[in-house]
Formats: C-alpha cells, structure tokens, sequence
C-alpha cells in the first residue's frame, strides 16, 4: 500500500473555550489503530506537552470530597496553582475555603461554593464535580497523588524560568555577570516556595515554645526526659528530650562509661549485666579460630 493510500489521521475539533486546557481525545495512526492522545495549550511556545498529571489532580480532588480527612494531607503538600488547569484550581480554593469555614466538603455545598463565586460553569458545572467523585475509591494514597501534582508543577515553574533565562542569554545587550545572578535568584526562588510549606511562622514557633515550658514547669522532679540512671548528668541535661543528640565527652578514666552492674534486656527476655556480658563475650573470643 503507497503512502498514499494509508489511512490519514481524523482532524482533531478543537473547542476554542478549551484552548489552554488539556483533555484526552482518540485519534486515528496511519496504521488504522486507534489511540489515546492529548490536546494541549496551542500557544506553548516550545511546542512541547508540559509536565501535568491531569487524571492525578482529578483523584487527589475527588478523594477531598469523599473524605474530609484528605483535605489537610493534600493541603499540606500542594498550593493552589501547582494544579495544571484553572478550573481544578478553582475547585481546590473552594474545597479549602470550605473546610477552614468549618463547613461540610460534599457535592451540594462545594457546588453553591463555586456557584456564590461565579465559577461553576468554568470549572464544567455538577456534573465534572460527580465525575470527579469515581475517579477514586479511597483517600489512602492522597498523599502519594498530592507529591506527583507537585513535582509536575515543579517542572513546569522550572521550565519557565529556563526558558525565560535562555532568551536573555541569547540577547546580546545582556551581560552575562548579571544575567548569572538573576538565574540564582530565580532557582532559589523556586526552592524556597517549595521549602515554603515546611517552614513555620513565628506564631507557631512562640505558641509551642510556650506550651513546652509550660509542660516543663508542671513536671515535679526536675526531670522532663528520659532519665540516664547518672543524676548528675540527668541533672544537667534533665533527661533525654526528644530528638536531642547527647555527646558525653571527657578524658580518659573520668567516668563515661556505663556502670559494670547497669543491666541490659537481651532479645531472649532476660537481663544480663554489663559485666557478665563483657565476660560472656570476652569467653566467646577464646574459642574462635582462623578458619571460622
């Protein structure tokens, strides 16, 4: 069969309120086979599909609106514009808006949300919402979904920059010293809205520091930790504390080690002092030979 004679491929219909989104549409190979394909924003200047994950961002909503408990997990992970489409990106501010109103997150109140906002028929109306809600059957992998969403918008804000960068390095007014500094400022711009979420503000840090002595000064004793059994040491330190990295330095002979008659829990149950098992183990080298 000449070239000629193949099969060409169907015409894509474009919906022009649907430029700048991304949906799938079934097109036809030279071969005859049907396949899936992709329609894109057709004013990407490099021509190419940018990072997104539009089926992942349809689950990680649809699991905010069967269960309350994933709201605050993907709020966690994700900011509003790190979703690919605008209307899932409207629908995400509604769901938040909602849930730090107190109010219940569902199918009717999400839609007088959008609907009060003026947003429902950009976001495809109640019926894209009811869609939303099979795309996924549990919230368990919420989480999981929420981090693919944001290593696409990632890439994506990466992509942009560079690309912007590129075009100044081809200009030849630019000086290259201070176009070097602005590429710094720019990726560590990036970097710090994506550490941004893990920060806390000052409130925060004032509030648990306040509640921290506070438990503190209720404890009797002196001892807010994990006591070591060495009281001068306990008394300084106040016991283990969580987290904490302990390094207890001096020189030689002066008492670091733990007391001979300290008892250890072996795996078997028993306890066993620190004496016994450097005997035990001192034994144990007695009968060990070169040949294993």
């Amino acid at each position: 069969m000449s070239e000629q004679d193949q099969p060409k491929p169907r015409p894509l219909r474009i919906d022009p309120d649907d430029l700048g989104q991304s949906y799938p549409l079934e097109t036809m190979t030279r071969g005859g086979q049907r396949r899936r394909a992709q329609v894109f924003n057709i004013q990407e200047k490099s021509g190419r599909v940018p990072p997104q994950a539009v089926d992942v961002e349809q689950s990680v909503l649809g699991a905010m609106l069967i269960e309350r408990e994933a709201i605050p997990r993907a709020v966690e992970i994700l900011p509003p514009d790190a979703f690919y489409t605008s209307k899932h990106q409207k629908i995400y501010q509604a769901i938040i808006s909602l849930f730090e109103r107190g109010n219940p997150v569902d199918l009717i109140t999400l839609t007088d949300e959008l609907k009060r906002r003026g947003d429902l028929d950009d976001v495809g109306g109640a019926y894209y919402l009811t869609e939303l809600t099979t795309r996924v059957a549990s919230a368990a992998n919420v989480e999981y979904h929420a981090r693919i969403i944001a290593e696409k918008s990632l890439l994506r804000k990466m992509i942009e920059t560079m690309t912007v960068l590129v075009g100044k390095a081809y200009d030849p007014a630019s000086d290259a010293f201070e176009l070097l500094d602005h590429a710094e400022k720019e990726i560590f711009q990036i970097s710090d809205t994506q550490l941004r979420k893990a920060a806390s503000s000052m409130n925060e840090v004032v509030k648990e520091t306040l509640e921290m002595l506070e438990k503190i000064h209720g404890q009797t004793g002196g001892i807010t930790g994990v006591p070591s059994g060495f009281h001068r040491l306990d008394e300084m330190t106040g016991g283990w504390q969580p987290s904490d990295l302990i390094i207890v330095a001096a020189r030689p002979s002066m008492g670091k080690c733990l007391a001979y008659d300290s008892e250890i829990l072996l795996e078997d149950g028993s306890l066993v002092t620190i004496e016994a098992l450097y005997r035990r183990r001192r034994a144990r080298l007695l009968t060990l030979r070169p040949d294993g």
